[in-house]
C-alpha cells in the first residue's frame, strides 16, 4: 500500500511542477512581450492555444484569457496541493475521518469545476473571439478526464463518509 501511495504522491508532485512551470512560462511570455513590439500579444496567444483560429481579436481579449488561464492553473495547483497533503495523511494511517471525507469531496468537486471552467474558457474565447471551432473538440479530452477523475474521487468521498459513520457506530457499541 505504501508503494502505491508513494508512486501516487510522485505523480501529484510531477503534476504540480508541470502546472507551475506552464503557468510561469505563460506569464513570463506575457510580461516580456510588451517590451518587444515585433509581435502582437494576441498573435502569441493564437499561436500557443488557438492555432486554427481565423480572427485576431484585440490585445484585451488575450490579456483576459491569460488572467483567467492563470487563475485556473493556480486553482489546479491548489487542488493538487490538497491531494498531496491527503496522500501524506493516508501514509500516516488516517483513513476514516470527517476531515479526509471533506477533503475528498473538495478535491472531487474541484476537479469537476476545473474541467468545466477550463472547457468553458477555451470554448468561449476560442469560438467567439478567435473563430476557432476546433477548440470545442480540443478541450473535450481534458473535460472527460477531469469529469471521470472528479466523479471517482466523489465516489471515494461517499465511501469514506459511510466508513466514518460505520466506525462511529462501531465505537459506540463497544
Amino acid at each position: 500500500m505504501k508503494y502505491h501511495l508513494r508512486s501516487l504522491s510522485i505523480i501529484v508532485i510531477i503534476a504540480m511542477i508541470y502546472t507551475t512551470l506552464k503557468t510561469v512560462a505563460i506569464l513570463v511570455i506575457s510580461l516580456t512581450l510588451p517590451s518587444s513590439q515585433l509581435v502582437k500579444f494576441t498573435d502569441v496567444i493564437k499561436s500557443e492555444f488557438f492555432k486554427k483560429g481565423f480572427n485576431d481579436p484585440g490585445n484585451w481579449t488575450a490579456i483576459i484569457f491569460i488572467i483567467l488561464f492563470t487563475i485556473l492553473n493556480l486553482y489546479l495547483l491548489k487542488l493538487l496541493l490538497i491531494s498531496y497533503k491527503l496522500i501524506k495523511e493516508y501514509k500516516n494511517g488516517e483513513l476514516l475521518t470527517d476531515q479526509i471525507t471533506k477533503k475528498l469531496t473538495l478535491i472531487g468537486e474541484g476537479f469537476l469545476n476545473y474541467g468545466l471552467s477550463y472547457a468553458a474558457l477555451f470554448m468561449i474565447i476560442g469560438v467567439f473571439f478567435y473563430n476557432n471551432v476546433s477548440s470545442i473538440t480540443d478541450v473535450l479530452p481534458l473535460l472527460i478526464v477531469c469529469f471521470i477523475f472528479g466523479k471517482m474521487i466523489l465516489l471515494l468521498a461517499a465511501i469514506s463518509k459511510k466508513g466514518v459513520l460505520l466506525k462511529q457506530e462501531n465505537d459506540l457499541t463497544i
